[in-house]
């Protein structure tokens, strides 16, 4: 038997499907629901386009507050809207008297690029009460 002149069968390359990639351009990033009584509210930050998540039924996503000046953060839970092109937190965040910025973005498990809103300053600022003249 001549084995060295079989040939041997070149395997078909499968196309691997390619996984979704979790893309996030965050345009702008904002207070609502504000409660200047309990210093409390939701940090709602836009997309410049449509988030795209690998899991879209249940995308992880987390954003860090840091404390300005200082090194304290909170780590809170964000809520994807439905045209996928916002998430808020998922409950009020206490500001107290303290200012925040948004140090890191994480959509399940891999770090957005947040670099645009990062000097925006964070902070519920109390109601200016006007003397009735």
């Amino acid at each position: 038997m001549d084995f060295e002149n079989t040939p041997t069968p070149s395997p078909t390359p499968t196309p691997t499907p390619t996984p979704k990639e979790e893309k996030a351009v965050v345009s702008s990033v904002e207070l609502v629901d504000k409660d200047t009584g309990t210093k409390k509210a939701k940090v709602k930050l836009t997309f410049s386009k449509a988030l795209v998540v690998a899991n879209e039924t249940t995308p992880s996503l987390k954003l860090t507050l840091t404390k300005k000046g200082a090194q304290e953060t909170k780590e809170v839970e964000l809520v994807l809207s439905a045209d996928k092109l916002s998430v808020t937190t998922k409950d009020l965040v206490e500001f107290a008297t303290d200012t925040y910025n948004v140090s890191k973005l994480m959509i399940n498990d891999v770090e957005a690029n947040v670099d645009a809103i990062k000097s925006s300053d964070l902070k519920v600022a109390e109601e200016q009460v006007n003397p009735a003249t």
